[in-house]
């Protein structure tokens, strides 16, 4: 069922077949782009918001987003290594309000010179 349900989201985009990552927002958006990607064959950008990098020696792209509809700036961050130079970016999320989070995963994208 649960790969019925990566077929399903791909298919409703007809160009997701191009994508080389599939990138979803904490957090069910990130269940839904793993999901996607094991479909397409392809690899995951997990994006976290407000990241807790305590440990992490890994470089990270971060982003504040517009003001959402309870008018919060939250930090949004993704690894530099999910993002390669020219990478196909398909964006998966379970539910878009404001589009603030979809606005700043787009420029996390282009900083990391994906389209």
């Amino acid at each position: 069922m649960l790969a019925d349900l990566g077929a399903g989201l791909s298919g409703l985009v007809p160009q997701s077949r191009s994508a080389t990552v599939v990138m979803g927002p904490e957090s069910r958006g990130m269940l839904l782009a793993a999901l996607v990607a094991l479909h397409l064959g392809v690899g995951v950008a997990e994006v976290r918001k407000q990241p807790q990098r305590v440990s992490d020696d890994d470089q990270w792209l971060t982003q504040l987003t517009p003001p959402d509809y309870q008018d919060r700036h939250l930090e949004l961050a993704v690894r530099r290594s999910c993002l390669r130079t020219g990478d196909r970016v398909l964006f998966v999320d379970d539910w878009i309000d404001t589009g603030a989070q979809a606005t700043a995963c787009r420029q996390l994208v282009e900083k990391g010179g994906a389209h």
